[in-house]
Protein backbone atom coordinates (compact mmCIF):
# COMPACT_ATOMS: atom_id res chain seq x y z
CA UNK A 1 0.00 0.00 0.00
CA UNK A 2 1.01 3.50 -0.89
CA UNK A 3 1.21 6.37 1.89
CA UNK A 4 -0.54 8.27 -0.35
CA UNK A 5 -3.73 5.83 -0.17
CA UNK A 6 -3.69 6.13 3.20
CA UNK A 7 -7.03 8.56 4.42
CA UNK A 8 -5.72 12.29 4.81
CA UNK A 9 -6.36 12.26 8.65
CA UNK A 10 -4.42 8.98 8.92
CA UNK A 11 -1.31 10.76 6.19
CA UNK A 12 -1.51 14.02 8.92
CA UNK A 13 -1.15 11.66 12.04
CA UNK A 14 1.62 9.52 10.96
CA UNK A 15 3.48 12.40 9.57
CA UNK A 16 3.15 14.49 12.82
CA UNK A 17 4.73 11.29 14.64
CA UNK A 18 7.78 10.73 12.96
CA UNK A 19 8.40 14.70 13.02
CA UNK A 20 8.07 14.60 16.99
CA UNK A 21 10.37 11.47 16.55
CA UNK A 22 13.00 12.62 14.16
CA UNK A 23 12.91 15.83 15.59
CA UNK A 24 15.51 15.25 18.41
CA UNK A 25 17.94 13.96 16.37
CA UNK A 26 17.76 16.74 13.65
CA UNK A 27 18.28 19.29 16.06
CA UNK A 28 21.41 17.39 17.80
CA UNK A 29 22.95 17.36 14.46
CA UNK A 30 22.41 20.78 14.06
CA UNK A 31 23.78 22.06 17.24
CA UNK A 32 27.03 19.67 16.77
CA UNK A 33 27.28 21.06 13.25
CA UNK A 34 26.83 24.55 13.59
CA UNK A 35 30.08 25.75 14.87
CA UNK A 36 31.76 24.20 12.36
CA UNK A 37 30.31 25.34 9.78
CA UNK A 38 29.83 28.89 11.17
CA UNK A 39 33.42 28.70 11.65
CA UNK A 40 34.11 27.74 8.04
CA UNK A 41 31.69 30.80 7.15
CA UNK A 42 33.91 33.47 8.55
CA UNK A 43 37.01 31.94 6.99
CA UNK A 44 37.48 33.19 3.32
CA UNK A 45 38.49 30.48 1.00
CA UNK A 46 41.54 31.91 -0.13
CA UNK A 47 43.72 33.82 2.23
CA UNK A 48 46.17 36.38 1.65
CA UNK A 49 50.24 35.93 3.71
CA UNK A 50 49.09 37.77 6.33
CA UNK A 51 45.93 36.34 7.15
CA UNK A 52 47.84 32.91 6.50
CA UNK A 53 50.48 34.28 9.18
CA UNK A 54 47.63 35.56 11.66
CA UNK A 55 45.52 32.47 11.51
CA UNK A 56 48.29 29.82 12.09
CA UNK A 57 50.37 32.03 14.35
CA UNK A 58 53.62 31.11 12.30
CA UNK A 59 56.68 33.62 10.90
CA UNK A 60 56.97 35.21 8.03
CA UNK A 61 60.32 32.85 7.37
CA UNK A 62 58.48 29.69 8.27
CA UNK A 63 55.60 30.40 5.43
CA UNK A 64 58.02 30.80 3.04
CA UNK A 65 59.84 27.92 4.20
CA UNK A 66 56.63 25.57 3.91
CA UNK A 67 56.26 27.27 0.29
CA UNK A 68 59.92 26.24 -0.78
CA UNK A 69 59.77 22.72 0.48
CA UNK A 70 56.34 22.12 -1.10
CA UNK A 71 54.83 21.40 2.32
CA UNK A 72 51.73 24.04 1.27
CA UNK A 73 50.30 24.51 -1.96
CA UNK A 74 49.60 27.68 -2.80
CA UNK A 75 48.58 29.88 -5.91
CA UNK A 76 50.25 32.43 -7.93
CA UNK A 77 49.53 34.89 -10.37
CA UNK A 78 51.75 37.45 -10.85
CA UNK A 79 53.41 38.67 -7.56
CA UNK A 80 49.63 37.75 -5.82
CA UNK A 81 49.99 34.94 -3.51
CA UNK A 82 47.01 33.00 -2.15
CA UNK A 83 46.74 30.10 -0.26
CA UNK A 84 43.75 27.90 0.48
CA UNK A 85 42.28 27.72 3.82
CA UNK A 86 41.34 24.04 3.50
CA UNK A 87 45.12 23.51 2.43
CA UNK A 88 46.31 25.40 5.59
CA UNK A 89 43.38 23.59 7.52
CA UNK A 90 44.51 20.37 6.28
CA UNK A 91 48.22 21.38 7.03
CA UNK A 92 47.76 21.69 10.51
CA UNK A 93 45.71 18.60 11.20
CA UNK A 94 48.10 16.23 9.68
CA UNK A 95 49.81 16.96 12.80
CA UNK A 96 46.92 16.53 15.09
CA UNK A 97 47.73 13.87 17.96
CA UNK A 98 44.83 12.23 19.74
CA UNK A 99 45.70 12.08 23.27
CA UNK A 100 45.26 8.22 24.75
CA UNK A 101 44.72 9.40 28.14
CA UNK A 102 44.24 11.84 30.98
CA UNK A 103 48.12 12.06 31.79
CA UNK A 104 49.55 10.28 35.24
CA UNK A 105 47.79 8.57 37.48
CA UNK A 106 44.74 7.58 35.94
CA UNK A 107 43.13 4.40 35.86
Amino acid sequence: MDFRDLHPALQAFLIALVAEAVRPAVADALTDALPEVLRRASIPTYLSRQEVLALTGWSDRHLSYLQSEGQIPFLKRGRTVRFRADDIEAYLMEGYVVPKGRGRGTQ
